[in-house]
């Protein structure tokens, strides 16, 4: 499991290869302009990433992440 705390607006490296941008991390109550915690929490947990190779994608476990490409603001 990944113990570093992933802000909205970082470029992540994922498990299952992609890679893209979290828009919402549903742990932390965060939420990136366009896309605000309160639509994702009935997620109840994880990261919402735009990748960029298939789109929005919901991940439970903030574990997904391998790497953090860069971090910008949301």
């Amino acid at each position: 499991m990944n113990t570093v705390p992933i802000g909205v607006g970082a470029r992540v490296g994922l498990d299952d290869g992609m890679t893209g941008t979290v828009v919402c991390n549903i742990d932390s109550g965060e939420g990136a302009s366009g896309y605000p915690h309160s639509e994702w929490k009935y997620l109840r947990t994880g990261l919402v990433v735009m990748t960029d190779e298939i789109g929005l994608v919901h991940y439970d476990d903030a574990g997904c992440v391998v790497g953090i490409v860069d971090v910008r603001p949301a």
